[in-house]
Order: C-alpha cells, then sequence, then structure tokens
C-alpha cells in the first residue's frame, strides 16, 4: 500500500518540475537590457528632460509666425478721492502770488475707465526663412533674393497698410497725447517696410558674397 503510494507521488513530482521549467522563461541579455533600461530612472529623466526640450524649441518657432495681441483694462475707483488744496499752500513768490491763488479743491468722480490695445507683429525671420528655403532646394542667388521679395511684398504691404489706415482717424482727431505717437507708429512702419523688403536681401547678398559668412551651393544652371 505504501510503494503504490510513494511512486504515484514521485511521478507526481517529476512531472510538476518538468512543467515548472518549461514554464520558466529563460532571461536574455537583450531582455535583461530591456528591462534595466525601462525601469532605470536616470532613462527616464533624461527622456523626459528631451522630451522637455522639443517642447521649448516648438514653442520658440512659434515667435516666427505673425502674430495678434488683444489687451483689454478697465478700472474704477472703489471710493471718490477729495483733497483741497488751500490758498499760498506752494507758497507765494514774488511777481506771481500765492500759489494757488485761491482755494482749490480736487474732486475724482466714480467714473469707470477702459483701456484697450492691439498689437500685431510680423517677424523679419519670415523673408529670411524663404530665402534659406530656396538655398537647400538649390536656387541660385539672385533668384531666390527676388523671389522671397515678391512672395513677401503682399502680406508686408497688407499688414502694414491695414495698420496705417487705422491709426491716420486718431492721428489726425486725437488731439495732443496720441498725434505724436501715431505719426511715429506710421513712420516706423513705414522703416520696417523699407528694412524687410529691401535691406534683408542686401545683408543676406552681403553675407554670401563678399564676407562669405554663408555659404550658397552653386547650381548647374548658375554655372551655364
Amino acid at each position: 500500500m505504501i510503494r503504490p503510494l510513494l511512486l504515484l507521488l514521485l511521478l507526481f513530482g517529476t512531472g510538476f518540475s518538468t512543467f515548472a521549467q518549461n514554464a520558466v522563461r529563460v532571461l536574455t541579455l537583450e531582455d535583461a537590457v530591456s528591462l534595466a533600461q525601462a525601469n532605470n530612472r536616470l532613462v527616464k529623466n533624461a527622456q523626459l528632460s528631451v522630451s522637455m526640450s522639443d517642447d521649448q524649441i516648438a514653442e520658440a518657432r512659434t515667435y516666427r509666425f505673425p502674430s495678434l495681441n488683444l489687451y483689454a483694462l478697465g478700472s474704477q475707483l472703489l471710493t471718490p478721492v477729495d483733497f483741497t488744496f488751500q490758498r499760498g499752500a506752494f507758497g507765494s513768490f514774488p511777481g506771481i502770488g500765492p500759489v494757488p491763488a485761491t482755494d482749490t479743491r480736487i474732486h475724482t468722480p466714480l467714473r469707470p475707465t477702459f483701456y484697450g490695445l492691439t498689437q500685431f507683429s510680423q517677424p523679419l525671420s519670415q523673408h529670411f526663412d524663404f530665402i534659406e528655403e530656396m538655398r537647400e532646394k538649390g536656387e541660385p542667388l539672385e533668384r531666390a533674393l527676388v523671389d522671397a521679395g515678391i512672395v513677401r511684398l503682399r502680406p508686408v504691404l497688407i499688414t502694414v497698410g491695414a495698420t496705417v489706415l487705422a491709426l491716420f482717424p486718431l492721428a489726425l482727431h486725437g488731439g495732443p497725447l496720441w498725434k505724436p505717437l501715431c505719426y511715429s507708429q506710421i513712420g516706423g512702419l513705414g522703416v520696417a517696410t523699407f528694412i524687410t523688403l529691401l535691406l534683408v536681401p542686401v545683408f543676406y547678398a552681403i553675407f554670401v558674397l563678399d564676407l562669405k559668412l554663408i555659404t550658397w551651393d552653386v547650381t548647374a544652371k548658375e554655372r551655364q
């Protein structure tokens, strides 16, 4: 009775050990390296740093595109501000008399104020980027500079024209506070347009042809 039972237990244990050996997965070197990399804290931190750097680069590239900013500020005093300057509070001077000449009362009413500002910016880098794209395509320098000016002419003129037309009413009837500001903005836009369409290609050509700071590959068409 005992021998058949021992034989049965021996056969069962041998079969279980064989099943366990077959079920165990052999850990190779590649699997060990992949597991170590997947659970390595330093590697994860490095990957997170690379991802953050990519996001920062993508954010910086957005500044190369036109941007429109709108600002609106409103305010109102919670309580009125009232104060009075007595006659001669600032002294009395020969030939002028007391300052102020009479008692002066200043009252600030509870009146809401509003300030709005619209800002549109057109970066110069777009002109430079178009020239760089033409250089990568192997176009001649002269053709790339002319095409860049033609392509960027319409958006630049539309932007400048719309802004100048919006500033003209305020420049004509804005009073002594807004007239100088509007005229300075109109003049600045004109100078920026001149720089964008003329000086940028000229400086780029100087960097390529004279200073040799930028290498421009000469194509077969240009050699002919």
